[in-house]
């Protein structure tokens, strides 16, 4: 089941099966169909067909890779694009994404593409001063290559006193990458953002090693946190972990690291 809504004028559509194969129903009419993951573009096409909906096109996350997987020209290549054609906006979470999205899809018309950045949760806004920092490293992350968990590894490798907590996968992703797990890195899985936050504001230094991001918000809630904890600088390393300059959070902000 896949649920797709958003609030005001635009109304709530529940789509149940062909997701393989199983009948869709619907049920209530819509206007506009904001979607994303696309999974099934086949079944948005289809009933955009009968139903005369708009359509919002959002990327957020890794959906323009999944695209791009098969360099092949394929059927489902040609109805990602019928359904980019169709939308009425497309928008991306960052102007990379965007810029990824013209790269691959050149015919479709660029005045669709919107950028709308992800926020900050209030969570972490509202998130208290903390001075007790505790004796550990924190990152998290989805454990795929660009991520840059071989850094992490490497790292903590060199650092053998230092405690790492590493959240967002589990122990075999790592072994799928060949890495090898040391005794000083422990994997907490899948973590609650309640989990995330703690980890976050206790942490003596969060690790962001990601080689590619198409919108850091793991990075923008470090930087809010940076903020109220009053740490003035990140230090920026090369793939060989040597550092090779600071960069003070306000140039961050101003780069729309935020």
């Amino acid at each position: 089941m896949s649920e797709y809504s958003n609030s005001g004028l635009i109304q709530t559509a529940t789509f149940e099966g062909i997701v393989h194969g199983v009948v869709v129903q619907i049920t209530k009419k819509i206007s506009v169909l904001r979607i994303e993951f696309f999974l099934d573009p086949h079944v948005i096409l289809f009933f955009q067909k009968i139903f005369k909906y708009k359509i919002i096109s959002s990327f957020h996350g890794n959906e323009l890779e999944r695209m791009q997987k098969d360099k092949t020209w394929n059927f489902k290549n040609l109805l990602y694009h019928k359904l980019l054609i169709a939308s009425d906006y497309i928008t991306g979470c960052s102007n990379f994404i965007l810029d990824g999205l013209k790269a691959s899809f050149p015919k479709v018309e660029p005045e669709k593409l919107k950028p709308i950045l992800n926020g900050v949760s209030n969570q972490l806004l509202n998130t208290p001063l903390n001075l007790n920092r505790k004796e550990y490293f924190f990152s998290a992350s989805r454990f795929i290559p660009k991520k840059g968990i071989d850094l992490l590894f490497k790292i903590l490798l060199k650092l053998t006193s230092e405690k790492l907590y590493l959240a967002g996968g589990c122990k075999q992703d790592i072994d799928l990458m060949s890495l090898k797990l040391t005794s000083n890195i422990e994997i907490l899985g899948k973590q609650e953002f309640k989990s995330v936050i703690n980890y976050l504001t206790n942490a003596k230094v969060t690790l962001v090693t990601s080689k590619i991001e198409p919108y850091g918000i793991f990075v923008a809630e470090a930087i809010k946190i940076m903020n109220d904890n009053k740490i003035g600088v990140l230090v920026i390393t090369n793939n060989k972990n040597e550092p090779i300059g600071i960069t003070h959070i306000q140039d961050l902000l101003k780069a729309g690291a935020v």
